[in-house]
């Protein structure tokens, strides 16, 4: 925690996961890890499993350098990633053993789980602001969004790679920069004062 960063939101991206059909996308076959929050405790450093743990795709089938997960907020990325993060020197991340297979059975080796283990608390709201755009289909309500994500500066310990909680995966734009240079794939970057979230989201949170 540090109460004297800066934090310049244009700077700043979220992580996200596209949702493109071609790229392989995994499933984790070890039960084990949905268990006691383990997934969650791999997923921010909190823990290292004693034994890999073992993924198998189950949608897609072309192999990025960052493959996603149907278990959210787990992911794997591949050795050449992790090769980009230590030498930039980028912080707030670690990994823990994995298998990875395909969808054949096929063993896809040089793949890490990633973990981000900075934290920046929870988004506010009360920073955002809320527009309405056109329904998504004729007829339809026009949906009210929440446009812009910032944070809780004070949690946030200026690491360039972080989350928000629970998992929404922030990064710098210098891994942005340098993600986009070596052309990797299977990843979308947002800048956060451009981010759009549907209002009914966080209703409930709105309500406590």
């Amino acid at each position: 925690m540090n109460t004297f960063i800066s934090v310049e939101y244009s700077e700043l991206f979220l992580f996200e996961d596209p949702f493109a059909k071609q790229w392989l996308r995994l499933e984790p076959i070890s039960k084990w890890v949905m268990v006691d929050d383990i997934d969650r405790k791999l997923a921010y450093g909190q823990w290292q499993p004693s034994e890999p743990v073992v993924f198998r795709g189950y949608m897609g089938s072309l192999v990025a350098d960052i493959l996603w997960t149907g278990l959210p907020p787990l992911l794997c990325v591949s050795e050449r990633v992790v090769t980009i993060l230590k030498e930039n020197k980028f912080t707030g991340w670690s990994t823990y053993p994995v298998e990875v297979y395909d969808r054949k059975g096929n063993r896809l080796t040089g793949f890490y789980g990633f973990a981000i283990t900075s934290y920046a608390g929870k988004r506010d709201l009360t920073r955002s602001t809320k527009i309405k755009k056109s329904p998504y289909v004729p007829g339809g309500s026009i949906p009210e969004l929440y446009k812009g994500f910032y944070f809780n500066k004070t949690e946030w310990d200026g690491s360039d790679i972080f989350r928000v909680h629970p998992s929404i995966k922030i990064v710098k734009r210098v891994v942005k920069n340098v993600f986009m240079k070596e052309r990797i794939r299977n990843v979308k970057f947002i800048a956060l004062p451009d981010e759009e979230t549907d209002t009914i989201i966080y209703s409930k949170f709105e309500e406590k």
